[in-house]
């Protein structure tokens, strides 16, 4: 019996400094110039160059997870529930399993998985814009590493903001 604890310590040790690790993260915020979509983001995430069109910006960790923060105009006639029927056909054609679902009138999320990553969506749209203009943000990380990214999800979503532009 004490054998078996002691081979436990380095194994609780390792696990302990996974969420030692999680909780001393930094962030910083992130305006877009197009849209002023805006989010909280890691600090020591690299961000990849903008895209053409300047909708956003995708951050990558270390591990290969990304944060992509950004907007769209929706064009969609049943406004936010039309654009949201559209994601999750999306997403289920790229391979990802929707395994939850949520939303309101001006929010919605999405989670599911593929292969060993996780993917975690949410999309909202400012009071007045009527579907119009939706802010996002889109976490992909691997499955094993989903303890170290639990608070870069939740500052992430939580920061999520935007104008009706």
């Amino acid at each position: 019996m004490r054998f078996s604890r002691l081979l436990l310590w380095p194994v609780a040790g390792f696990l302990c400094g996974s969420v030692a690790l999680a909780s001393d993260l930094s962030f910083k915020p992130y305006v877009n110039e197009r849209f002023a979509t805006q989010a909280d983001v890691p600090a020591d995430f690299v961000a990849d160059p903008p895209p053409v069109n300047n909708d956003g910006r995708r951050f990558r960790g270390s591990d290969g997870g990304t944060v992509t923060v950004y907007a769209i105009r929706n064009k969609d006639p049943d406004g936010l529930k039309g654009y949201r029927a559209f994601l999750k056909s999306t997403l289920k054609s790229e391979g990802w399993d929707v395994t939850y679902e949520a939303g309101e009138d001006n929010w919605f999320v999405f989670s599911g998985t593929r292969g060993a990553n996780v993917l975690y969506h949410r999309g909202e749209q400012p009071k007045g814009c009527d579907g119009k203009m939706i802010h996002q943000i889109e976490f992909q990380y691997p499955a094993a590493e989903a303890l170290f990214w639990k608070p870069i999800v939740e500052q992430g979503a939580d920061s999520l903001d935007g104008p009706c532009r």
